[in-house]
């Protein structure tokens, strides 16, 4: 008995030592859809925000992050038929609330792989320090459609 009740105090113990926030791993991240799996777009040199399927975001309901990126997966530009051209366009994190974008997180592509990947700068030294609805500011640069899958916000420790 003895043996047993020790080591339910040693697993406590392990437990919440694990829990202090101090301790967390520096490769701690967060990772936060912005949007859903059909992805966004848009047509035809259109700049247009889409508001993202948060009620709110409070970067201080984060303790300790030391990163904010945005990132945007399987980006294209192509054409009425479909057919991937070369196009530029971005996508840039919005603050709705303020009627602002947020410096630093703009993502600038002319890429037309698929599976592409582009992250942000880190900008959290640009976030409102406030509950801010969020939203993605998207800008198709030409005569042609510019779209993604999938756009995450990687909060990092």
């Amino acid at each position: 008995m003895k043996i047993k009740g020790f080591t339910l105090i040693l697993v406590y113990t392990l437990i919440l030592l694990g829990c202090k926030e101090d301790n967390f791993l520096e490769s701690e991240e967060i990772m936060i859809s912005l949007t859903e799996s059909v992805g966004i777009g848009a047509n035809n040199g259109e700049s247009w925000i889409y508001a993202v399927e948060l009620p709110y975001f409070d970067i201080s309901s984060y303790p300790n992050i030391r990163s904010v990126v945005m990132t945007v997966n399987n980006i294209r530009t192509r054409d009425a038929s479909g057919n991937d051209v070369t196009g530029k366009g971005s996508f840039e994190l919005y603050d709705i609330t303020n009627d602002k974008p947020i410096a630093n997180s703009i993502i600038e592509s002319d890429d037309t792989e698929e599976n592409s990947y582009k992250a942000s700068a880190n900008f959290i030294n640009d976030m409102p320090g406030e509950r801010i609805k969020l939203g993605i500011r998207i800008s198709s640069n030409g005569d042609y459609i510019l779209d993604c899958s999938h756009i995450y916000l990687i909060l990092s420790r």
